[in-house]
């Protein structure tokens, strides 16, 4: 998008992260976290939680990139693939203690 469409890194980061949390939890709750409890839960429960959990990782990994791109001058690129493992760790530990628990 970055470059394709020339978005802003910053609108590029927001538009894919929606698209790609709407097939994250569906993974999250029917394969990742299968359990009998998590099958009795309120899909609409944890579909907040979920959300809750995926802005807040968000919000980690986007003040990441933030910091590496704009205060260090680092590649916006690298710094988007970094921001991604940043993310992953987050969004892992918000769902597994918050969500999924």
């Amino acid at each position: 998008m970055m470059n394709n469409l020339n978005f802003d890194y910053k609108i590029s980061n927001i538009v894919g992260y929606l698209i790609a949390q709407i097939n994250n939890f569906v993974w999250s709750k029917y394969w990742i976290y299968v359990s009998d409890e998590n099958r009795t839960k309120s899909i609409w429960n944890q579909l907040f939680k979920f959300s809750i959990s995926c802005i807040l990782a968000y919000a980690v990994q986007f003040a990441f990139i933030y910091l590496l791109i704009d205060l260090l001058g680092a590649n916006a690129y690298l710094a988007q693939f970094i921001g991604l493992f940043v993310y992953g760790a987050s969004n892992f530990l918000f769902n597994r203690f918050i969500t999924f628990k």
